[in-house]
């Protein structure tokens, strides 16, 4: 098969059903899981998150309804969805993760517990696609809201960034440290054996010591930063179809005030992209978290062609397979053997050719999907299954640490990146 027989409807056809039929065993396997289990009643149905993995994580599935929406009679993806509204605390906290029992993986006493605040976004791409109605909306704004205003009382800085973790944030191993310079540890919110649940003790042994996990209040987070302010432009979307007016303004605001700081304080004009902030400058890292600016809608326009470059630039993250999550010439560049540490992963790619979208270059979007989908389409090719991230070097073969049949965010290539991007 040549590289144009990936983009004919036949074998675009076949990729899809491929990914939704790997979907439908990891969602037999992951309710089979449980059916030994004694039923809490706290679980709905979940969409499989890829993996082994049997709990409920909430990145994952705000991505995943990215794909699901597709084949909404397949999936249950507003059961999805429902199962972080159901667990909610007064208060207004949802934990990233939960067990498949429905316990709080995390404390909301650390960043840890502080995911992507994406279920907004999730809501919004169903509603505006036509697949659920204004009494949805009307349903899910108030624990949504309820969300967001925790997230603003614990996990924004003094200067109006957000911190994260690096767990919490979903590149996991990825460095933000500056590079070859003194950075303070001991400042960062210590993660404790009493915040993590009883089922993830033997997790927690592993990453105890890793000054990873230590490092989140220190710096202001672009991506987590972006998120925020993404998450109050879609409520304002919500409160735009409910007709709440001056809601939608107050959120619209809120959109703006972010950016304006994100703008102030995490661009580099010389390097030109969005970075993390740490005393009182960039640390000057080209990462995915640089993504979200564009995702958010809070590039100005006189620094489109700018960013756009970085993503253009070989050198960094226009290789082989655009474009990983870690650029190419940073020292901490493992993308073969790492974990975030340069791999190519469907969720951030997804990321970042909607945000050029976003930005006008829509064209330059195209062109990398093409490329990407045609690494994943050859891979899927030669292996049979779909894999959790690629190398941006080659995809020959899978790399060593990337999971098969991750269907999951996997189905994000073959499904709605070929049906946005392609079609």
């Amino acid at each position: 098969m040549t590289n144009a027989d990936y983009f004919s409807r036949e074998f675009q056809k076949e990729f899809e059903e491929a990914a939704f039929r790997i979907a439908e065993k990891k969602q037999k396997q992951l309710e089979y899981s449980r059916s030994g289990q004694s039923p809490s009643g706290k679980l709905k149905k979940h969409l499989p998150t890829g993996g082994n993995f049997t709990g409920l994580f909430l990145w994952d599935t705000a991505f995943c309804v990215q794909w699901a929406k597709y084949a909404m009679e397949r999936f249950p993806v507003t059961d999805s969805l429902d199962n972080f509204y159901d667990l909610q605390e007064e208060d207004g906290f949802i934990c990233r993760e939960y067990t498949s029992d429905g316990e709080a993986f995390w404390s909301k006493k650390h960043p840890v517990s502080f995911a992507p605040p994406l279920l907004s976004w999730a809501e919004v791409s169903l509603h505006e696609n036509g697949l659920t109605g204004t009494e949805r909306l009307r349903k899910v704004y108030p624990s949504l809201k309820k969300l967001h205003e925790f997230n603003r009382r614990n996990w924004r800085r003094p200067d109006g960034l957000y911190f994260g973790d690096a767990l919490g944030c979903g590149m996991d191993d990825l460095p933000r440290f500056p590079v070859n310079a003194r950075y303070d540890i001991t400042d960062g919110i210590k993660l404790e054996s009493s915040m993590v649940c009883r089922k993830g003790q033997e997790y927690f042994s592993l990453i105890r010591d890793n000054p990873l996990y230590q490092w989140n209040r220190q710096m202001g987070w672009v991506d987590m930063s972006s998120q925020m302010a993404f998450d109050a432009l879609n409520l304002s979307r919500i409160a735009a179809a409910l007709e709440d007016r001056k809601s939608e303004a107050a959120w619209l605001e809120e959109h703006r005030e972010l950016g304006e700081i994100i703008n102030e304080k995490c661009f580099d004009e010389k390097l030109g992209f969005y970075f993390d902030f740490y005393q009182g400058s960039v640390i000057p890292r080209f990462h995915a978290g640089g993504f979200w600016p564009m995702f958010a809608g809070i590039v100005p326009p006189e620094r489109a062609e700018i960013v756009a470059a970085a993503l253009a630039d070989p050198a960094k993250f226009n290789r082989k397979v655009p474009f990983p999550a870690l650029a190419a010439d940073d020292p901490a560049f493992r993308p073969e053997t790492e974990y975030w540490r340069g791999s190519v992963w469907p969720c951030t790619n997804y990321v970042a050719l909607c945000g050029l979208r976003n930005i006008g270059r829509e064209a330059a979007a195209k062109k990398y999907a093409q490329r990407y989908y045609a690494a994943y389409a050859e891979l899927y090719r030669s292996t049979g299954t779909i894999w959790e991230n690629i190398s941006p070097e080659q995809y020959d073969c899978p790399k060593k640490v990337s999971a098969p049949d991750f269907c999951g965010w996997g189905a994000l290539v073959p499904v709605t990146i070929a049906r946005e991007f392609l079609q």
